[in-house]
């Protein structure tokens, strides 16, 4: 810039700030002198990558090195700085500028224009006798610095965001010093605040389940010895005594020589996985269970259907004392025939039993009753309730059994255990997905890792011969399974024990129950009835029933017998009782001809198998073997009534 282009600028900015004495002051002869050496060599200003201006007190530009973009320079020289800020930078400038004018030490700001881009400036007072008469402003274009630093900050958000969504935490641990460095993320997954970082190694391993430490200690140890950090996957446990499943992932560090003097990685926090694993490998245990019961339960059933029916009109017809003795034996088949039920449930599909809305607070309502009247007065049983507990479609009675068997165990781990001030906690509250979640817990002795990864295994018990079959919470993992929900036992050693049961809930609560009207009395007719079942002891037992109660029977050994009974009688047949599984044609066969056969009869199926086909959709009823006297006589007069049954 030329002395004769400075001396315009000047004589320019003589003339505007006399046109405007009220916003600037016009500088004396004096300071231009001062300004014409503060500029000193003009040259080396011009040629500075830096935009440089001169300030006077009031903000008002002075000298600009540069010109602006679209902008004369003429134009700019007298106006204030503030008028090229963004509004919501202008107080902050103003702010720095006048602190570095009264205490006269050098201030930094860093700042975006107008124009968007990122300038870092330098206040630079300048003193003439001792005040500050002047302001040097020298800015450095860091738009490139300031996008890189954000694309920074926004690239480790993300990191951050991914290690949150994995829960995974970091750590480093220094070989030479044996210091540790965790983040805050795995303090969380340790349950301990940044302060309680373990110092060292051995303090790690302090917090490492102890069934777990040496494994560790011995991968450790590999890991020091070859420089290969293998995945270990561990428990912990937190200062709360809650165990943690984890997942830590490393690599070794080396120094300049390539001695390997520490690793760094990262825990994943597998606890949820490990439940979700837990539960599947449940599944499949149970899938295997129900197999192998679909295999056998129909013969054992039809087993039951012989002496079921036999002992029933044998004891009704019996003296007095072997009446007695017959309906001991009756009670215990009915217990064989309540085993096969339990059983039954981990082979469906579609539990036979019926489901409606039903509000779940009931049935824990109506078990506490039975626990309060059946168990030792001095256990405490508690009922906590949240608010608007929604409805479930369930079966009232399957769940009470859930309940009861919990309750049932839980009593005797109490009554074993020897527990001080004894309870029984019952919650029942709704979750934040609408679903109904039901806790039961005690403060007995407790269950280690083995017995508490095996509670719902069939047949498994801890109790002593007599006093267990081991189905009880096998049969509630079941059923909680048929009702699409899920059961979790929690149990440590000296700490009690909870079953958490969550259940789909409903969203509507106006939703009636429909009564269920019991006859008095055991009906009879006088209707002509088909039996059709392969077993020749089975037919026996069930004509007698029938015989008994009125009805004429007509027995058939097969699917083939069966058709051509019913076309030669088919003016005389009321009903049809059929067997599902028959060797030749099967019961589902039977029935899809019998429908064009004798259309309008009514089918009744029977079953040792979950009856999930089509057949059983269309038939008029469905009953379970072994069926009872009452069950079957009064299914098949509402059968034959037209009644629901």
């Amino acid at each position: 810039m030329s002395e004769a282009l400075i001396e315009t600028q000047l004589d320019e900015f003589d003339a505007l700030r006399s046109r405007e004495r009220e916003s600037f002051v016009v500088p004396r002869r004096s300071d231009d002198e001062l300004l014409q050496r503060v500029l000193g060599d003009r040259v080396v200003l011009e040629s500075m990558p830096e935009v440089v201006a001169v300030l006077d007190q009031r903000l008002a530009l002075l000298y600009l090195n540069r010109s602006i973009p679209e902008r004369e320079l003429s134009d700019v020289i007298g106006t204030s700085v503030l008028d090229y800020l963004p509004l919501d930078t202008r107080a902050l400038y103003r702010q720095t500028f006048e602190h570095a004018w009264s205490t006269g030490v050098v201030e930094s700001l860093e700042f975006s224009s107008v124009s968007g881009y990122s300038w870092h400036s330098r206040f630079v007072p300048v003193r003439e006798e001792g005040s500050v008469v002047l302001m040097l402003v020298t800015s450095s274009d860091v738009s490139e610095r300031i996008a890189a630093e954000r694309a920074l900050r926004e690239s480790e958000s993300r990191l951050r965001h991914a290690i949150d969504v994995v829960g995974m935490g970091t750590w480093s641990h220094d070989w030479c010093t044996d210091t540790l460095t965790w983040d805050a993320a795995l303090c969380v997954i340790y349950g301990i605040r940044q302060q309680d970082v373990p110092r060292g190694y051995e303090q790690f391993l302090a917090g490492v389940h102890p069934e777990d430490r040496h494994r560790v200690h011995q991968a450790f140890t590999r890991s020091r010895a070859t420089g290969v950090y293998e995945d270990l996957e561990h428990r912990i446990v937190r200062p709360t005594g809650e165990v943690r499943h984890v997942l830590a992932k490393g690599s070794t560090t080396y120094d300049k020589n390539g001695k390997p003097v520490g690793s760094l990685g990262a825990a994943f926090d597998m606890t949820a996985r490990k439940r979700m694993e837990e539960q599947l490998y449940q599944g499949q245990k149970m899938e295997a269970v129900g197999q192998l019961t679909a295999g056998i339960a129909h013969n054992f059933n039809n087993v039951l259907s012989i002496i079921l029916p036999n002992v029933a009109l044998c004891r009704r017809d019996a003296a007095p004392p072997m009446a007695s003795r017959l309906a001991d034996i009756e009670h215990a088949a009915e217990r064989a025939a309540d085993l096969v039920r339990q059983l039954m449930l981990f082979a469906r599909r579609e539990v036979e039993a019926k489901k409606q809305p039903m509000d779940p607070l009931d049935t824990v309502r109506r078990t506490l009753e039975i626990c309060r009247t059946t168990f030792d007065r001095g256990i405490r049983i508690e009922l906590l309730t949240g608010a608007d507990v929604p409805r479930v479609f369930a079966n009232a009675g399957q769940l009470e059994q859930v309940m009861l068997n919990i309750c049932i165990n839980a009593r005797d781990a109490l009554e074993h255990g020897n527990t001080q001030a004894p309870y029984i906690r019952i919650s029942v509250e709704r979750t934040l997905h609408g679903d109904v979640r039901i806790r039961v817990s005690d403060n007995g002795p407790g269950m280690d890792e083995g017995t508490r990864s095996r509670v719902f295994e069939p047949f498994f018990t801890t109790k002593e011969v007599g006093r267990g079959t081991g189905l009880g919470l096998a049969s509630a993992y079941a059923i909680v399974n048929d009702h699409r929900g899920t059961i979790l036992c929690d149990s440590r050693v000296g700490e009690g024990t909870a079953f958490e049961i969550d259940l789909p809930g409903m969203q509507h609560r106006d939703l009636v129950q429909p009564n269920v009207q019991r006859a008095d009395e055991l009906p009879c007719g006088s209707e002509t009835i088909v039996i059709v079942d392969d077993e020749p002891l089975v037919r026996r037992a069930t004509r007698g029933l029938l015989e008994q109660g009125g009805y004429r029977v007509l027995e058939c050994c097969d699917g083939d017998e069966a058709l051509r009974v019913v076309e030669r009688e088919r003016g005389a047949i009321d009903l049809v009782i059929l067997d599902r599984s028959m060797p030749g044609l099967s019961g589902e066969e039977v029935f899809d001809r019998l429908e064009s056969l004798a259309h309008g009869v009514p089918v009744v199926l029977l079953t040792g198998q979950p009856a999930t086909s089509s057949a059983a959709n269309r038939a008029a009823a469905v009953l379970s073997k072994p069926v009872e006297l009452s069950m079957l006589l009064t299914t098949l007069r509402n059968v034959l009534d037209g009644k629901p049954s």
